[in-house]
């Protein structure tokens, strides 16, 4: 069973972030009016917030460089609703943020998902839905997952001697294993190896355990950037990292299709104050005096947003770079770490939303290094029996056997009480790896989350560019610009090391 995150491959990505020096003039925005009262969310916009809420979350729970899809998790648990009841139904739709009634679920879940599978050489998601051979799908389940978008139930049999059953024999497979990675691969077009494979696998806790349902997911995103970067202007670079600084390979390229500026919305921004005092009107004020203000304003560190739009016009690419001065005696990593501790709750919503919808294009030079990630995320395990994790995964009314109820999904799940046993959401994993360089951003991840029963006694206009410079850790986001899902998150601390592989 993998306990902890593995990354594999090449380069990180890595974005290069300047401050605006005297004379340099920041991208401004237009001026807004007062925002009237706030209308209710709309299931869609609770799922959405919910989602990238949950993104940040595995990120602040992760180590060093990682990357993960909030919408591939969201998609692949989507399926186990209608299979609940009570306290289990009504926990999992709170913790995705989405309504009682199965209609708005569904209605949710579609807008959430866009215009996936239009073209799937752009965005595609996919998710599959099996159950055990001994575990039939009641009709109201069965009607209720097919009315859910791009979800299929996969029929199984059972085989004697596999955890699994197979594809209904239809597939060629000698074991359900082989037919869900052929599946994931098939969907995701990432390459999985036997390793890799067998994590997505469920695993037996107790020689008794018995699996019950598997529901899985593929996302796969390819993108080309609006305004490309020219390959003849990727040079080495310096980064700054505490654990591997060194040269990295940066991409550079000024435009005025960028969308860039300072996140001055968050809070404590701006708390500390400059060098020099702000000159007052009380007695002369020296030519020198006010230079020195204006310049240690001008070089007083930001955190600095990044917006790169794709040529498709429906998604892009966030980056988000901590205050950081080498001069000021703070790690870059721990500036990264400070970032992430304020984008929480409000303050998290708030940022994405205004980068969204606030930004303006502007004359930008932006520097970003080209990178690979890989990450495997165990979201939810059951070592020793008992769940472990990173919320909502750990949610009381999914995984104690004792409250948990299932019983909607299949009518035999009521006959495991029988044998004095209980269905748990066991196990929930996902891969995910990003590709950035010149001509665009590819990205995939394939979830899987497993259902167990186990003993109930277990628990625009012309101005200097704005310089954006990402020499230090930062963090990334592939969202979708209409709703504002993060599709993809993640976070670079040590390209040199990932270039390295």
């Amino acid at each position: 069973m993998i306990r902890k995150i593995a990354l594999f491959g090449a380069l990180a990505p890595v974005a290069v972030l300047t401050f605006a020096p005297s004379g340099q003039s920041r991208p401004t925005k237009p001026p807004t009016e007062a925002a009237p009262p706030a209308a209710p969310a709309t299931p869609l916009a609770s799922l959405v917030r919910a989602s990238n809420a949950m993104g940040f979350a595995r990120l602040r729970a992760s180590k060093g460089d990682t990357a993960f899809s909030p919408a591939g998790v969201t998609h692949a648990l989507a399926p186990v609703a209608p299979g609940t009841q009570g306290y289990t139904r009504a926990e999992l739709l709170r913790g995705f943020g989405l309504p009682e009634d199965d209609d708005q679920v569904a209605s949710a879940l579609t807008e959430y998902l866009g215009d996936a599978n239009k073209d799937e050489e752009v965005f595609s998601s996919h998710t599959g839905f099996l159950l055990n051979g001994d575990f039939p799908p009641t009709a109201r389940f069965k009607s209720a997952l097919t009315a859910l978008p791009a979800c299929e139930l996969l029929t199984t049999e059972a085989t004697p001697g596999y955890f699994f059953g197979l594809f209904g024999g239809s597939d060629g497979f000698r074991s359900g294993e082989e037919a869900i990675a052929a599946w994931l691969k098939k969907h995701s077009r990432m390459s999985l190896s036997l390793d890799e494979a067998r994590a997505l696998m469920p695993h037996k806790i107790a020689k008794d355990d018995t699996w019950v349902f598997t529901a899985i997911n593929a996302n796969y995103f390819k993108g080309r950037w609006k305004i490309r970067f020219d390959k003849e202007r990727t040079w080495q670079e310096d980064f700054f990292s505490e654990a591997a600084p060194g040269k990295v390979a940066m991409m550079n390229e000024t435009s005025t299709e960028f969308i860039a500026g300072d996140m001055d919305w968050l809070p404590g921004y701006g708390a500390d104050k400059p060098k020099h005092p702000m000159p007052t009107a009380e007695g002369p004020i020296s030519w020198r005096t006010q230079l020195e203000y204006e310049e240690s304003l001008n070089a007083w560190p930001r955190h600095q947003y990044l917006r790169m739009r794709f040529d498709d016009g429906k998604r892009s690419m966030i980056i988000l770079l901590p205050r950081w001065d080498r001069q000021s005696g703070q790690s870059p990593d721990d500036a990264l770490a400070a970032l992430e501790k304020q984008l929480t709750g409000d303050a998290l919503s708030n940022t994405l939303e205004r980068i969204r919808t606030d930004g303006v294009p502007a004359n930008v030079q932006v520097k970003l290094p080209k990178f690979t990630l890989r990450a495997q995320h165990k979201l939810l395990s059951r070592e020793s029996g008992a769940p472990q994790g990173t919320a909502p995964f750990t949610m009381q009314a999914l995984t104690n056997p004792l409250i948990s109820d299932f019983s909607p999904m299949s009518a035999a799940v009521a006959g495991e009480w029988i044998k004095g046993k209980n269905v748990v959401l066991g196990e929930v994993t996902q891969i995910c790896e990003v590709e950035v360089n010149e001509d665009g951003a590819k990205a995939a991840s394939v979830t899987t989350a497993h259902g167990i029963s186990v003993g109930c006694c277990a628990m625009g206009f012309e101005q200097t560019a704005y310089e954006f410079t990402a020499d230090h850790p930062f963090l990334f986001i592939i969202q979708d610009d209409k709703t504002g899902a993060a599709l993809f998150v993640g976070r670079v601390t040590q390209p040199v090391a990932n270039a390295a592989q």
